[in-house]
């Protein structure tokens, strides 16, 4: 399945148990084995907090906040449009509901240690802002959606029209808008589906405990089964796995086509600090069956498996425990106390295989994706 993105790590000011999509951006994260050997990552687990720790987005922004006397379009004679530095404060305010958290997301953004590529809002009728929302650009081509939470239903329209004008810009170079929420406030998706978001998936966030660091083997070879290094691998050799690893996903079949191949495999390099020796690739008789690909995350205290996926035809074959097992093992050298994934909530046998290997089940969110335009060479 293409994963989701990164920009909605700020979100963690909003609700702090809820986590990044990645990585609903970082490309397809998993796919789903029969129910005898299911496998399916659908994004990253990690939960950076910017507000705690700005410089883990580590971006510098590229948009500015317009100034105060800029133009931007008026509803019934409020302003909607870029909010201006002097008002910034207030804006994020009202996104994450904190003063304490908006003048720390403020300062981050003035310094450049947090990617705020746009903040947008709409002028409540006496005062303050009625909706907030903020883009944030990922690898991969792909933007994060922040919204303001919605506290009543004449606020839905508005916010979707927010939404609207917000993406009608062409500066962001994406292919794919993604959005989390947390699905006990389903008002909150309504000026999203309104603004043409899709329900992309129910995403289960899971993580498992990791043993202290030690040496991982370069390769592990059992018989006919090899499990061996592949970051450094040719770009294009990964990609033919990955479109393999694709098909029949149980894991958010939506974004099959959304995004091209090579997007995905950016995203996913972004995810986390990559290290070349954390991407393991399964070889079946010499023949390539599946990634695992493992990014640490120091600022999330976790290694995140970012991707984790088998060729459908070597599905079924209990292929999947071992590349787990030995993603496990691999992740234990990052000195890292955790493990963390996201899953498809309907891929239960990818569920039963991370619960047999010590996952433990945690917050679910609701995943919003919207093409913003077809790729010329997307993932199948």
């Amino acid at each position: 399945m293409p994963p989701l993105g990164d920009s909605t790590s700020i979100q963690s000011s909003q609700d702090r148990s809820s986590h990044r999509i990645d990585r609903v951006s970082s490309g397809p994260r998993a796919q789903g084995d029969p129910p005898s050997d299911a496998v399916g990552s659908c994004g990253s687990g990690g939960d950076s907090d910017p507000v705690a720790n700005p410089g883990a987005a580590g971006v510098t922004p590229e948009v500015e906040i317009l100034p105060s006397d800029s133009d931007a379009p008026a509803r019934g004679g409020r302003r909607l449009g870029p909010v201006t530095a002097e008002r910034l404060e207030t804006a994020l305010q009202r996104l994450v509901g904190s003063t304490a958290a908006a003048r720390r997301l403020a300062v981050g953004h003035r310094t450049g240690q947090l990617r705020l590529d746009a903040v947008w809002g709409l002028d409540g009728p006496t005062g303050g802002f009625e909706s907030v929302a903020v883009l944030m650009r990922n690898a991969g081509r792909t933007a994060g959606v922040l919204l303001s939470p919605v506290r009543n239903r004449s606020e839905i329209q508005p916010a979707a029209e927010l939404i609207r004008a917000l993406l009608a810009d062409r500066r962001f170079d994406a292919d794919l808008a993604q959005a989390m929420l947390d699905p006990a406030r389903p008002l909150d998706r309504e000026p999203l589906l309104a603004a043409g978001f899709e329900s992309l998936a129910e995403l289960r966030f899971m993580d498992r405990p990791l043993p202290g660091p030690s040496i991982a083997p370069t390769h592990r070879d059992n018989g006919s089964i090899r499990i061996e290094t592949c970051g450094d691998e040719p770009p294009a050799s990964l990609h033919r796995l990955l479109l393999e690893t694709y098909r029949k996903t149980l894991d958010c079949p939506g974004l099959a086509g959304a995004r091209r191949v090579e997007d995905v495999l950016e995203g996913h390099r972004a995810a986390g600090h990559f290290r070349a020796d954390f991407w393991r690739r399964l070889l079946v008789d010499g023949v390539p069956a599946g990634l695992s690909l493992l990014n640490p995350n120091p600022d999330a205290g976790c290694v995140e498996l970012v991707y984790f996926g088998l060729a459908e035809s070597f599905r079924g074959r209990g292929l999947a425990a071992a590349l787990l097992g030995d993603s496990i093992r691999i992740a234990g050298g990052a000195g890292l106390p955790r493990l963390s994934l996201a899953v498809d909530d309907r891929n239960i046998p990818a569920l039963r295989l991370y619960r047999r290997h010590g996952f433990v089940p945690g917050a679910v969110r609701s995943a919003l994706v919207k093409r913003l335009r077809t790729p010329d060479t997307t993932v199948a």
